[in-house]
Parts: C-alpha cells; sequence; structure tokens
C-alpha cells in the first residue's frame, strides 16, 4: 500500500505533468492561430496538425476534470492529517 506522503507526491508530480500538457495545447493553439497555410502541399501537413490540436482540446478536457480531482484528494489528504 502506497503512505500518505508518497500518494501526495506522486499526485503533486500528476499535477504539474497536467500543467505542462495544458501549457503545450495552449501554445499549439496559439501557433495554430498564427499560420495561414494556403500551398495545397502543405494542406494535408495542416490537416493533421489541426487533428492533434482538436485531440490536445479534448485531452484537456479529460485533464481539467483529473486536476480537480487531484486537488480534492491532496485536501483530504490534508485534512486527515490534522
Amino acid at each position: 500500500m502506497v503512505s500518505k506522503e508518497e500518494l501526495k507526491s506522486k499526485l503533486v508530480r500528476l499535477e504539474d505533468a497536467i500543467g505542462v500538457v495544458i501549457e503545450l495545447w495552449e501554445e499549439a493553439v496559439q501557433v495554430q492561430d498564427e499560420i495561414n497555410i494556403t500551398d495545397d502541399e502543405f494542406v494535408a501537413s495542416w490537416k493533421t496538425i489541426c487533428e492533434v490540436v482538436d485531440r490536445l482540446e479534448r485531452l484537456r478536457g479529460l485533464f481539467m476534470d483529473k486536476h480537480a480531482e487531484i486537488k480534492e484528494r491532496m485536501l483530504k489528504i490534508d485534512r486527515s492529517n490534522i
């Protein structure tokens, strides 16, 4: 069984990883907005990029839900230590 401190440490690491994914997602969206590709040669690549960004958006939703859950679990751990 995992100790409370070890669980808390793992939850903090997971929360940090989620934050990194969200930052990358935001950067991907910004780059997507900045790029204006009209050359047919790049259209297929652009569609792939858009698909990846769409997946990141879906993942962001999942991660935000998990992020809230992690914070709630961490609060419960902290309360149990009082």
